[in-house]
């Protein structure tokens, strides 16, 4: 779990945008669709 955190920070990181303008859910989403199938 803690490792798929990092992943997403990762990619927060490689996409910045406002944290008021996304959710952790929606980061979730956006995640997934980078990496599908997991």
């Amino acid at each position: 779990m803690i490792a798929q955190e990092r992943k997403i920070s990762a990619v927060f990181r490689l996409k910045p945008f406002s944290r008021e303008e996304v959710t952790f859910r929606e980061g979730l989403i956006r995640w997934q669709c980078l990496h599908p199938g997991r």
